[in-house]
């Protein structure tokens, strides 16, 4: 069993999103103030490191038995994979976790830096897997959606004899079971299966075509869940209350909507609440993000006074 006082949480960063892991990670921390919380951050940029003493002075704050560890991956290694088309090549780097931290770990979550914490998940991270290589959420979107919409995604489950759409995960919220992967998979095998296959969706589709009998699958209305889809069979109002992972995945990233129009979304104005406690923003950027919100109530004025004109 892991020790029940301990969280390992790994994240792929690049230069233009490392930033946002501050809030994602307060979102952790302030949820579970006394588990002892240890972050793996693998990058490839060395820009990404700038952040190190940052990220570090923040979870010390929110428990002094937290550790921030930043390890870098040599781009070499990715080659394989670097086919310059889906996301940025950055995204493979946390899968480094399967040669790096195996030995010391039992397990590790994946968190994508658009994830937000909205309360206690002891229940998932500790739970029995026994088995199990990987504990993950179907993809709200492939489950609710019409396949016309991801046309590229359905030829690789054709391809690849996947039947169910409703078990196609999501791989930016994965818990690895390290105790199973370290005899029987290793960084350098994952990549390969990429590599030979070129799947679509990258990580997520090794996963869900090489190993889809090792998938211990989780209920995504908790645990992965993507606000902010208006799909009609998606009510945001009624699910949001028994979330515990947001996702924020199709929908716009909350770091795009200015805090002044955060309302008018799900999550997102809790998003910003905890970026503003944070000091996520400086006054410059505070001032840029106003001068949007100003710009665009402005707009909005002169198009409301060309209506009633043209009406009149």
């Amino acid at each position: 069993m892991p020790t029940l006082n301990t969280m390992n949480i790994a994240i792929s960063a690049s230069s233009s999103y490392i930033r946002y892991a501050k809030v994602m990670m307060a979102s952790l921390y302030a949820a579970h103030p006394t588990i002892s919380i240890n972050l793996f951050v693998f990058y490839l940029d060395d820009a990404v490191a700038l952040s190190e003493a940052i990220l570090k002075k923040q979870s010390q704050l929110h428990n002094q038995n937290n550790m921030v560890s930043f390890i870098k991956v040599d781009r070499d290694v990715l080659s394989r994979v670097d086919s310059g088309r889906g996301w940025a090549i950055d995204l493979w780097c946390r899968w480094y976790i399967l040669d790096v931290l195996a030995e010391k770990y039992e397990r590790v979550l994946l968190l994508g830096l658009d994830t937000l914490i909205r309360s206690d998940i002891s229940e998932f991270y500790f739970q029995d897997m026994s088995g199990y290589y990987f504990a993950c959420a179907p993809d709200i979107f492939i489950s609710n959606t019409q396949s016309s919409e991801w046309v590229a995604i359905k030829g690789d489950m054709e391809k690849h004899g996947f039947k169910d759409n409703t078990k196609y995960i999501n791989g930016d919220v994965v818990l690895v079971n390290l105790s199973e992967t370290k005899e029987n998979l290793s960084f350098s095998q994952f990549l390969e299966m990429q590599n030979l296959n070129q799947f679509t969706c990258w990580d997520q589709d090794v996963i869900n075509y090489c190993f889809r009998s090792k998938i211990k699958y989780q209920d995504p209305y908790i645990y992965n869940y993507f606000p902010n889809l208006n799909l009609n069979n998606l009510v945001d109002k009624e699910n949001m209350s028994k979330v515990k992972i947001l996702h924020f995945a199709g929908g716009p990233k909350p770091w795009n909507v200015n805090p002044w129009k955060a309302k008018n979304f799900y999550g997102i104005p809790q998003w910003w609440g905890i970026a503003k406690k944070e000091g996520f923003l400086s006054p410059l950027e505070y001032a840029i993000y106003l001068r949007r919100y100003l710009t665009d109530m402005a707009r909005q004025k002169v198009g409301l006074l060309i209506k009633s004109f043209n009406y009149k």
